[in-house]
């Protein structure tokens, strides 16, 4: 229950003193008393100089301590009618703990005066200088309008204030003294100005000026305080109560517009460019990202503008989102460098900027033209899958530092396709980017397509053609050694050599014999397994007749004097072809102190595995020994493979002599080729060396007078045929 009402009158003409009646005197503690008698000492004039107020409300609220105790202390004072011809001043204390619009409400309640909320709204003018005057802390700050007009005001006024800010000022209707510091008044009304004294003191009180729009601006610090200084503009104008902001525990005006700032204002599309131009604006508009992106919707131009000033991710991203679709689709015809730059200094990092484009599809494909791509610096080796055809990249990278490893993994990820249109749009590369190039062409892409045998086939003329050097038969050779290195299938490394020499064949340029000896590997390879091979390579292993044969000292190409070929041509004539369909051909060399001895044979698979036969061929061999054996017929060439367990020597010769009697009967055995096994080769190779050595002591009959050749290289195996060794018998009839 609020104290009761204290008035001070003279009701007996002995001079203004405190009315006890009894709704006063009974029920009013001591010190409230005192504290009215304080006021009317310091604040609240006893009697008025002015004649009657009857036509004006005079009211005034104030903070004050009753004792120990904060109150609000609302009073009213008045010259005439029921106030009496001296005039009377009536007191009412309220707690504190009520807002103070509430404590300037009920205080004109109990004097019975006209509610504030009954006008609807407040003059703005009024309400914004009481704000300004506030906000820039000037002490006498002078309300527009009449005293009525005014109680109006200071309920608007009080209703957007915490009552630490409220407390700070007292406010008053209309002066009936002269103005103290810190307090928020109405004019003097132009029917008290009668050539009274009060007019002469109101007129000589310096009031503050009111504040410059520039003044309030720079105390605002920004387009989002501006805002919420705006926003508690429009609450107070509409006389509305927002008990939150009430409760903010702030103790100044200014302190309040902060919050307000950094809780309340919601920008719309409209104020936008506003909030844009300072960092106080733009930290409001990152909490409504929403907002910017319908600004920048509307407003294109202007918002590709505004992108080169802005740094804060949330706000690129706002104004990036809706501009993708206008840059893409090339609305802005002449500026695309110059937006593409602003684009890329808003967004330094390819990485978000390319979520972005990924978000932009129409009919699930992608908008983004590469052109556009490399403008903004988003690399196909990051984001390939924006890439239609990143094709001119890969070349310049093949063509600069190489088959790296991100040009592989693009290759790979592109499919095999794309492998061969990178390939096919190269200039010069060496044996290695071809092996890589070939590789990514071979595999199997995701939607499980490839490239056939056919396209294989014609990249061989590529090679051929764009080989970085004159020795293009040197080239492929080394071509072969890193699509081995690197694993290229062998089907596919085939079917590319293929075309590589049908075209060289095509114009009479195979001259190296280990490129030749390379082929026929790889024609017997691709025979077994059922692979195509060119028509120009279908007799490829077959040799006339006159290069096979026993001389010593006549060369292969049968002519005198020669111990080497001096060219390798296709051979013309037939061929000895054994139920298995293997052709043999050999070609031996001989010199004065000792003979080379080449053989180079299809048999079986070149890489060592065992499709459509026991065995596999060798790669080429050699071995020197003293004589050569004079071969007088077709020779037919008979591989198997034998476990050599060196504790049960009896046992590997019995295998070999059942093995040649199954295998060469009637016929006698000329060399014999040795290959031991495993991924060791001297291990390998000092294995099939043993085998020669125990066959030399034991001269088992099926083998005669047979020459012993060590292979150079070990056939493939598996970890546990390690003591395994093939043998090559090269034999002919009786």
């Amino acid at each position: 229950m609020n104290p009761p009402l204290i008035a001070w009158a003279d009701a007996e003409g002995r001079g203004f003193a405190p009315l006890r009646t009894s709704d006063t005197a009974s029920s009013a503690a001591p010190e409230f008393w005192a504290a009215a008698t304080q006021l009317i000492d310091d604040d609240v004039v006893a009697q008025p100089s002015v004649r009657s107020t009857m036509e004006h409300p005079v009211y005034s609220l104030r903070a004050v301590h009753v004792g120990r105790r904060p109150y609000w202390c609302f009073a009213e004072q008045g010259r005439g009618g029921p106030f009496g011809v001296a005039g009377t001043c009536r007191f009412q204390f309220l707690p504190f703990d009520l807002e103070a619009g509430q404590a300037w409400t009920d205080g004109i309640a109990a004097v019975g005066g006209k509610e504030p909320l009954a006008a609807g709204h407040a003059d703005e003018a009024a309400v914004r200088r009481a704000l300004t005057g506030l906000l820039l802390g000037q002490p006498l700050v002078r309300l527009p309008g009449s005293p009525a007009e005014a109680a109006v005001t200071i309920f608007a006024v009080l209703s957007v204030l915490p009552r630490a800010v409220a407390s700070t000022y007292a406010w008053s209707t209309c002066p009936l003294q002269e103005p103290r510091p810190n307090l928020v008044t109405a004019d003097l009304p132009a029917d008290f100005r009668t050539g009274s004294p009060l007019e002469r003191v109101i007129d000589r009180v310096r009031w503050s000026a009111a504040p410059g729009a520039e003044a309030v601006q720079r105390r605002l610090a920004g387009a989002t305080h501006h805002s919420a200084f705006e926003l508690l503009v429009g609450l107070a104008v509409r006389l509305e109560v927002d008990h939150e902001l009430l409760a903010v525990p702030v103790e100044s005006l200014a302190a309040l517009v902060e919050h307000t700032a950094a809780t309340r204002v919601l920008p719309t599309p409209e104020n936008v460019p506003t909030l844009l131009r300072d960092r106080d604006g733009r930290t409001q508009l990152a909490r409504f990202p929403a907002v910017v992106t319908q600004w920048a919707a509307r407003h294109e131009q202007a918002a590709l503008t505004a992108l080169g000033g802005l740094r804060e991710p949330v706000l690129r991203e706002a104004i990036l989102n809706p501009l993708f679709d206008h840059l893409l689709d090339g609305s802005l015809a002449g500026h695309t460098k110059a937006a593409a730059a602003l684009v890329r200094e808003a967004t330094p990092e390819p990485g978000p900027l390319a979520d972005l484009i990924r978000g932009h599809r129409v009919d699930g494909t992608l908008t983004a033209p590469d052109a556009w791509l490399r403008l903004l610096d988003i690399s196909p080796w990051d984001h390939q899958d924006l890439y239609t055809d990143p094709t001119p990249l890969v070349v310049a990278e093949l063509n600069g530092p190489g088959f790296t490893i991100r040009a592989r993994d693009l290759l790979r990820a592109r499919g095999p396709r794309f492998a061969r249109r990178v390939l096919e749009q190269m200039t010069r590369f060496g044996p290695a980017t071809a092996a890589g190039l070939v590789a990514a062409a071979a595999q199997r892409s995701a939607d499980g397509s490839a490239l056939d045998d056919g396209d294989l086939l014609r990249l061989g003329p590529i090679l051929v053609a764009r080989a970085d050097t004159r020795q293009t038969e040197q080239w492929l050779l080394e071509f072969d050694n890193a699509a081995r290195a690197n694993q290229t299938p062998r089907r596919a490394v085939r079917q590319v050599l293929f075309g590589a020499v049908s075209d060289l064949l095509s114009r009479g340029r195979l001259r190296d014999p280990r490129l030749v000896e390379l082929i026929q590997r790889a024609v017997a390879s691709a025979t077994n397994n059922r692979e195509p091979v060119p028509s120009s390579l279908q007799r490829a292993g077959e040799a006339p007749k006159s290069t096979v044969y026993a001389s010593a000292g006549t060369p292969a190409t049968g002519e005198p004097g020669h111990d080497r070929p001096r060219r390798w041509s296709w051979p013309a004539g037939g061929a000895d072809v054994d139920r298995r369909g293997r052709v043999v051909w050999g070609v031996a060399l001989a010199g004065a102190a000792a003979t080379l001895v080449s053989l180079a044979i299809w048999v079986g698979q070149e890489d060592g595995g065992q499709p459509g036969g026991p065995s596999a061929t060798p790669a080429p061999v050699t071995a020197t020994t003293p004589s050569k054996p004079r071969l007088t017929s077709p020779a037919t060439a008979t591989p198997f493979r034998v476990t050599f367990d060196r504790t049960k020597p009896d046992e590997t010769v019995a295998e070999i002599q059942g093995q040649l009697q199954a295998k060469t009967p009637g016929r006698r055995v000329v060399y014999v080729v040795l290959s031991g096994a495993g991924p060791d080769p001297a291990a390998a190779k000092a294995n099939a060396a043993a085998l020669a050595e125990l066959l030399t002591q034991r001269r088992p009959p099926e083998l005669g007078e047979a020459r012993y050749v060590i292979g150079e290289q070990p056939i493939a195996t598996d970890q546990k045929s390690r003591n395994d060794v093939e043998l090559l018998v090269i034999s002919e009839e009786q």
